[in-house]
């Protein structure tokens, strides 16, 4: 072989000039002008081309192995294989594999929720979270390239069997929203949780507690109106709830400059400026026309909240802080002082009611919706029906909350004082 020795290495000095000293066939020792290390390099030709391949630097790269390098290379060379090129993909091959490594299912739900969080009450976020820490359980240190369909549907399985079926279904949908997002981020190229809930016992309806019966509606109803315990807040936010079949939370949340009392309506906001979200559900603002029962109802708490000398921007001040609104819990403990149990009516419950009597009473569905702030579930058509149906809502013949509330008071009540 040529006339490279470990001396003529050792020797090699910066001194200003560019230094090669060959060692035959290629192989070359390099310093540049400035260099603190002798680097090691071979030149070739492939495809017509003179290219250079790096193979290290001296002494870590030793003059032995430096032409063992330089024999593999030429061997590559006479099949055709550019070890340059070579050398590239294996580079990208370790980097891609430390990279799938430290792409744990752990860390891309932890992205994925980075980015979604914004769009969750802190409630529904508290929640997915929980979800998530039971997923990670499962598989979040395994790279996510890694997991199988089997591996998904075996864990949801699992936690089926144990009698929790909704929440097999729920951990199957969160899963299947982490894997949507990795594959949409180049991660993945299949989601191991697509169409798991197929492989679950089916969902067990959940009826929210509610009244049905139309002379136990009307006991509700009366007791709601006789209810003297509790802050003012809770007694006029329940009586209102007989008349405004909203979620209880966007009810809490209402804050005097929502509500035109002269013109009867109150228009509740997609978003509030509160740390509970307490907005619209659907992310849409929504126009509830007030019955003159729920304008009476309003003047009178705004009457007595100047005369108390609470001084909110909310209707329903929480006792604890006047900037933030009462409480589920305070709404569900006055029904249970009433005597009513979690089993038999809760909050939310007063919408089911009101949705239940109404379509038996074959009022119209699109109405009923409309009263609800339902959306149909069909995209498109959400996308395009924008109505609310203000006018058949509003009208004296086209109430259907005062008509609700009448009947169901049976002639006693707030119905019958206006209040």
């Amino acid at each position: 072989m040529g006339g490279l020795t470990d001396a003529k290495l050792r020797a090699m000095r910066a001194n200003g000039k560019i230094q090669k000293v060959t060692d035959g066939a290629g192989l070359y020792a390099f310093l540049n002008p400035a260099g603190l290390h002798v680097l090691w390099r071979l030149d070739y030709r492939i495809g017509g081309k003179r290219k250079t391949l790096a193979l290290g630097r001296y002494p870590e790269i030793t003059l032995l192995r430096a032409r063992e390098k330089a024999l593999e290379a030429r061997r590559m060379l006479a099949e055709g294989i550019d070890p340059s090129a070579a050398k590239q993909e294996k580079k990208a091959a370790v980097k891609a594999e430390a990279l799938r490594a430290a792409r744990t299912f752990r860390a891309v739900a932890e992205e994925w929720l980075k980015i979604t969080s914004p769009r969750y009450r802190p409630a529904n976020l508290k929640k997915t979270k929980y979800f998530l820490r039971l997923l990670c359980e499962a598989f979040g240190d395994l790279p996510l390239e890694d997991i199988e369909t089997t591996q998904v549907t075996a864990f949801l399985q699992t936690v089926a069997a144990k009698g929790t079926i909704d929440t097999a279904h729920k951990l199957a949908g969160k899963a299947g929203e982490i894997f949507r997002y990795a594959r949409r981020a180049g991660y993945i190229k299949y989601n191991p949780a697509d169409m798991l809930t197929e492989c679950l016992p089916r969902k067990q309806a959940k009826h929210r507690a509610a009244i049905l019966d139309p002379s136990q509606i009307g006991v509700l109803l009366r007791s709601i109106d006789d209810y003297g315990e509790g802050s003012l807040s809770v007694r006029y936010a329940l009586k209102l709830l007989c008349y405004l079949p909203l979620r209880n939370s966007e009810l809490r949340g209402a804050r005097w400059e929502e509500i035109d009392l002269d013109n009867a309506l109150w228009t509740v906001p997609a978003e509030r400026p509160d740390r509970d979200r307490t907005g619209m559900k659907t992310r849409i603002p929504h126009e509830v026309p007030l019955p003159r029962q729920a304008v009476d109802l309003f003047r009178k708490l705004k009457e007595r909240q100047h005369y108390t000398c609470i001084d909110s921007p909310l209707c329903f001040p929480s006792s604890h802080g006047h900037r933030q609104p009462i409480s589920d819990m305070a709404l569900r403990n006055a029904l249970r002082r009433m005597g009513y149990s979690n089993e038999e009516i809760i909050p939310h419950g007063f919408r089911h009611m009101f949705s239940t009597i109404m379509d038996e009473r074959g009022e119209n569905p699109d109405h009923i919706e409309a009263c609800l702030a339902h959306r149909s579930g069909d995209n498109i058509r959400d996308t395009y029906n924008h109505a609310q149906y203000l006018e058949q809502r509003c009208t004296p013949n086209g109430n259907l909350v005062k008509r609700f509330v009448k009947k169901n008071f049976c002639g006693r009540g707030m119905e019958k004082n206006g209040a």
